[in-house]
């Protein structure tokens, strides 16, 4: 086992090996500082209404739908 610690290829190995099985979990709480979307809940609806009534009215044009 002491060869193993003088080798540097096989260091290097596990190196790579423990770099790419890695996780960092962030359990901080996420918090919104400044919201940019310019959507209001009202302007979302219409949005998606705009979308439903589109795909009712071309339902025998969408084929993937």
């Amino acid at each position: 086992m002491i060869y193993a610690i003088h080798n540097p290829k096989l260091r290097e190995l596990l190196e790579s090996l423990r770099k790419d099985s890695e996780q960092i979990i962030d359990e901080s709480a996420d918090e919104l500082i400044h919201e940019q979307s310019g959507y209001t809940t009202e302007k979302a609806e219409g949005l998606i209404k705009n979308c439903q009534q589109f795909i009712n009215d071309h339902q025998n044009e969408l084929d993937a739908i």
